[in-house]
């Protein structure tokens, strides 16, 4: 399964860059223990920008459209979107082209089909 991993964190702090690194490795652990393919990380330092104004949750989607990977990793269901709305956009996306999304944290798992 080719894998894509979304992290964020929203400020450039000593504990925010701590909390990528415990988030990249958490999922680290998981596709090496499925035996998964790490396609690409997609890391974004908000310091509050809104949601949609990510550069790198923008490129996530735009190779989503091009079917660049099979699954959307995420530690948490927060590192993704707070916005409800569009978190149902980024899940048509997702389910529109095969992808499915896990969170660690056990908030999304299209993988055995549990959805927000």
């Amino acid at each position: 399964m080719r894998c894509a991993v979304y992290t964020r964190v929203s400020t450039r702090n000593e504990e925010q860059q701590k909390s990528l690194v415990t988030q990249k490795d958490a999922i680290m652990k998981l596709i090496k223990a499925k035996e998964w393919e790490l396609c690409n990380f997609y890391i974004d330092v908000d310091l509050g920008i809104k949601t949609k104004k990510r550069d790198e949750l923008r490129r996530l989607i735009d190779d989503a459209k091009e079917k660049k990977f099979d699954i959307i990793l995420l530690k948490e269901f927060s590192r993704l979107t707070r916005d409800g709305e569009f978190y149902y956009q980024i899940k048509r996306l997702a389910d529109n082209q095969g992808i499915l999304i896990l969170s660690l944290g056990g908030a999304i798992d299209t993988l055995s089909r549990k959805t927000l």
